[in-house]
């Protein structure tokens, strides 16, 4: 996967971000939900698939800390159903969001955030989403 990399306002620290970002921010709608049936897919188990307009976002920062979260657009705002981030690595997805939302303004886009879940125990994420098999290449989401 190719990632970018940027320097922050908040910090002098790094962060890699994926690409889709930048897609998603600039055409929202191609990743909209346009009808109950594709909102019962964003949340249902094929949401790790990345089928049905869901967008999976991977972020790196230093000393090997990471934050992943699966997220879709709808209603105008950019709905994050789930954020996991390393395990005793503070701040992770508060940085996390802040650099979403600076890169929301920074586009010109017109979508907000919210949050609809966080998972605070990333291990226990991962373990769960591995046994039921719901991640596609699971090998390099796992490093």
């Amino acid at each position: 996967m190719e990632c970018y990399e940027i320097s922050t306002i908040w910090s002098h620290h790094y962060i890699t971000y994926d690409p889709l970002l930048d897609e998603v921010l600039e055409c929202p709608a191609k990743f909209k939900l346009r009808s109950k049936k594709d909102k019962f897919f964003a949340r249902c188990g094929d949401y790790l698939k990345l089928d049905k307009k869901n967008i999976w976002l991977q972020f790196h920062y230093e000393n090997f800390a990471r934050c992943r979260l699966v997220a879709y657009i709808e209603d105008d705002f950019f709905k994050i159903w789930s954020i996991i981030s390393t395990p005793k690595r503070a701040g992770i997805a508060t940085r996390t969001l802040e650099f979403i939302n600076e890169k929301i303004k920074e586009m010109g886009c017109n979508l907000d955030l919210y949050v609809v879940d966080v998972w605070p125990v990333a291990q226990e994420f991962w373990k769960k989403m591995k046994k039921r098999n719901l991640i596609m290449d699971f090998e390099n989401y796992e490093k």
